[in-house]
C-alpha cells in the first residue's frame, strides 16, 4: 500500500515530477526497481527522496541514496533537511565516504590512496591512531568512551550533516560530560 502521504518539501511537484513521484511510489509499493532518466534540473532527487522516506517512514525501512559525486550528496542532504524542518519528521542522514575523505589526520589524508590504506591499518594494528581510539577504541575503556563520544556527537550535528561537518565536528568535538 503507498504511503498516506508523500512528505514533498516544496510547495508542490512540478509537472515534470509529478510522474515521477508517482512511478517511485509504485515501484515501492510493487517491490519493483526503477530506471530513471531525466534531464539536469528536473528535481530527480526530491522526486525520488520524498515518496522514498514517506514510504519508509510508515513501513519502518531505511533509505539509502547512492550519488556518483560528493557535491551531489549535499543535495541528498538538503532534501531530507527540507523535509524534516518542513513536517515535523524524525530524520536522521548522513553522506558516507571512503576512509581517506573522512580521515582527520591532517599529514596521513594527503598521502595518495594505496599508500594511505597501507599507513592507516598499520597505524590501527599498532594501534598508533588517536583519532581511531576515539572513534572506535582499541580497549574496553576506550571502546566505552568512544560509544558515549559518539552519542555526543550525534546529538550536535543535527539532521542531515555532510561528511564535511561530520569530521569538522569530530576534530573540534568536546564532550559533555
Amino acid at each position: 500500500m503507498p504511503a498516506k502521504e508523500i512528505y514533498f518539501p516544496f510547495s508542490a511537484p512540478r509537472a515534470e515530477q509529478e510522474q515521477l513521484l508517482r512511478d517511485v511510489m509504485r515501484c515501492l509499493v510493487e517491490k519493483k526497481h526503477l530506471i530513471a532518466q531525466a534531464p539536469t534540473g528536473l528535481g530527480k532527487t526530491v522526486a525520488t527522496m520524498a515518496p522514498a522516506i514517506s514510504y519508509a517512514l510508515e513501513h519502518h525501512k531505511t533509505v539509502f541514496f547512492l550519488t556518483p559525486k560528493i557535491a551531489q550528496h549535499a543535495i541528498a542532504l538538503e532534501v531530507v533537511q527540507s523535509m524534516a524542518e518542513k513536517f515535523s519528521l524524525p530524520l536522521r542522514a548522513t553522506d558516507l565516504v571512503g576512509k581517506k575523505y573522512m580521515c582527520s589526520d591532517a599529514v596521513l589524508s594527503t598521502i595518495e590512496f594505496e599508500g594511505f590504506y597501507e599507513l592507516c591499518a598499520r597505524r590501527i594494528r599498532n594501534e598508533n591512531c588517536p583519532y581511531y581510539a576515539n572513534a572506535i577504541g582499541f580497549e574496553k575503556r576506550q571502546k566505552s568512551v568512544a560509544s558515549l563520544y559518539q552519542e555526543q556527537l550525534l546529538q550536535q550535528v543535527g539532521v542531515a550533516p555532510s561528511h564535511h561537518e561530520v569530521k569538522q565536528k569530530s576534530v573540534s568535538f568536546k564532550s559533555a560530560g
